[in-house]
């Protein structure tokens, strides 16, 4: 391979790469979502009705568990809020 065709692969690697980041370094909401204008809504209620992606413990199923062992279930909540907290005072984020 010639420094010609290095620099064509280069750029046509760079091109789709630079098509789906904003100027602030992220992807795109159009990139992620195929469409600039998104209905956060919409979105928010497809992400919770589990719509377009598979589930491994829905709802009804979280709810007969808690149920069942009340004691584990709590442990694991704690864990998962305890995660959280680190995750958000890793990057710097406070609520």
């Amino acid at each position: 391979m010639g420094p010609a065709e290095v620099a064509w692969r280069g750029t046509r690697a760079g091109r789709g790469v630079v098509r789906t980041i904003s100027r602030t370094g992220r992807p795109s909401e159009a990139a992620i979502l195929g469409t600039g204008n998104p209905d956060w809504p919409a979105l928010l209620a497809a992400f919770r009705s589990a719509r377009g992606r598979p589930v491994l413990l829905d709802r009804a199923r979280a709810r007969s568990i808690a149920l069942h062992d009340r004691q584990a279930s709590r442990s694991v909540i704690d864990a998962a809020d305890r995660v959280t907290h680190e995750c958000n005072k890793a990057i710097h984020i406070t609520f």
